[in-house]
Formats: structure tokens, sequence, C-alpha cells
């Protein structure tokens, strides 16, 4: 379908729906019903994201008991535009050669989405489901170049406290940290010991990100 000018992608289910509360919110980053650890909210805030960097906009409508509709709206490509002109434009991402990176994050689809972002990037990746996790497998694993690692997870230890732990015992290993929480971007302090990525982010800070830590001497 078409809403003016736009090509839209219209998605409808026969769910529960949303209430009017509940629907004001639901592109919120981290805005969600699920019980806590069973979601991040990150779904339609990164839609809703994709779609406004592209100039682009989200409608959403719902009601309860009868479902919901998602129209994803994007701007039409000029059509004059040549393969030439769009590959001059497309950013140069900086990219990895190989080197290990282990990704620490709770949220197994987020995780996954991420293995794949630094796999697209030329990185090599391990996982790990927590700080414990990740503590083991950076005891007996000497090649890991980089540790990528979520900030608030569950189990007692956080990024930070995995940082720390690097900083101790590894003190040559580099770490990025990541967080959607402003106040922990903005307010805690040992955000300025670590480098700090905010969620959401996208394919170019991840790499520029990746790739600054990297490089530091």
């Amino acid at each position: 379908m078409q809403i003016g000018s736009n090509p839209c992608l219209m998605m409808t289910d026969t769910g529960h729906g949303m209430a009017p509360e509940v629907l004001r919110r639901a592109i919120e980053p981290f805005f969600t019903t699920k019980d806590a650890g069973k979601g991040t909210g990150l779904g339609l805030s990164s839609v809703y994201g994709f779609a406004r960097q592209s100039g682009g906009f989200v409608n959403l409508s719902s009601e309860v008991g009868r479902g919901t509709t998602v129209q994803v709206c994007l701007p039409r490509a000029a059509a004059e535009a040549s393969d030439a002109i769009a590959t001059k434009l497309k950013p140069v991402l900086p990219k990895g050669d190989g080197e290990l990176v282990l990704v620490v994050e709770d949220n197994d689809q987020v995780r996954q989405v991420t293995l794949a972002r630094l796999e697209a990037l030329g990185y090599t990746v391990l996982e790990a489901r927590s700080g414990p996790e990740a503590l083991e497998i950076l005891k007996s694993d000497g090649e890991i170049e980089l540790v990528f690692s979520d900030v608030v997870m569950p189990g007692g230890m956080s990024g930070f406290d995995v940082a720390e732990w690097v900083r101790s015992e590894k003190p040559t290993l580099k770490v990025l940290l990541a967080s959607g929480h402003h106040e922990i971007a903005n307010g805690e302090s040992r955000s300025s010991v670590f480098r700090l990525l905010a969620k959401p982010y996208t394919q170019a800070q991840l790499a520029g990100a990746v790739r600054e830590v990297l490089n530091h001497r």
C-alpha cells in the first residue's frame, strides 16, 4: 500500500491488542509489558528509529481484544539515482581483521543480532549469557582481544564488574560496554573509565566504537 508518496508495509495481527496507555508508550526504548528478564522493548523502538533515519514514519493502531496494526512507511528512492551514486554515498565502515570478540549479553535476541553484526564487520565472535559465564571463558581463552558487554545483567554481576575484573586480571585486554539506561550512560562514574556505547546504536556506531577501542594504545 502507499500513503502519499511513501510506499508502506502493513502488518496486522489478531492478538490481545494494546490498551491506549500502552499504545502511547509502545515505541519508547526499553518500555515493555513483559515480565523482568523476558524482553527489552527494543523491537518497535528500533523499527521506529530506522524509519525516522530513512525519512519515513511508523503508524500504530491497536484495540484490546481485536489486535494491532503496524504500518512502516519509507520514502521511495529517486528513480534517476544510479548505482554509482548509491555506492559513492554508502558509508565505508571500519572493518575487523578476524579479531576475536567476546559478546556478553543476557538477552538471547539482542545477543544473536550483535553476534551477526560483528561477524558482518569481519570479527570472530564468542558469546556469554552472563558475567560469571564470561569470566569462565576469559580464564580459559587467551586469544580474545575485546570484551563487548551489556552493563545491566542478572546473576549479580554487571558489565562494569566484568570490566573491572578484566582491568585487574587481563590489563591488556580491551573492553567496550553498552547500555540503554540513560542514567548509566550519563551518570555512572565508571562510565568515564570504560568506553560505553549507548543503545540503541547503528551498525556504523558499533563499527566505529569497536575499532576505536581495539586501536587505542
